[in-house]
């Protein structure tokens, strides 16, 4: 199951790799790229790779470090707010960077999913 997880999120961050991007720049210094509604795969209720995202977007700095946040709604009958992360999945998530062990998905009671991943350059 965990190859199958990191495969799904591997193919949706390569595809938001070759979307659309925009730079924004004060200088050189602080420069940052940003790639919108390109794909993001989320998990379900039980943990499963089976949400696409309605939205998502990653911002990539010139010092190394990237985030990436999608949001999609899915059904939650479990009757309470769910988490997602590293520790509790064994999984990791896929940034344009590279793989990221510091990342969170929660659902809400009402189905609203929020997946954030975080990669910093050491």
């Amino acid at each position: 199951m965990n190859t199958k997880i990191i495969i799904a999120v591997l193919v949706a961050i390569t595809a938001s790799m070759f979307g659309a991007t925009t730079l924004h720049s004060a200088s050189a210094e602080n420069a940052a790229v940003v790639i919108k509604d390109d794909g993001c795969d989320m998990l379900n209720q039980v943990g499963s790779v089976v949400v696409v995202a309605t939205s998502d977007h990653s911002v990539l700095t010139s010092k190394g470090n990237t985030t990436l946040k999608c949001s999609a709604t899915t059904p939650n009958d479990s009757g309470k707010a769910l988490k997602f992360n590293k520790d509790n999945t064994g999984l990791q998530c896929y940034t344009a960077l590279g793989f990221t062990d510091n990342w969170q998905q929660t659902i809400s009671k009402s189905g609203q999913s929020t997946l954030s991943c975080f990669y910093k350059t050491v």
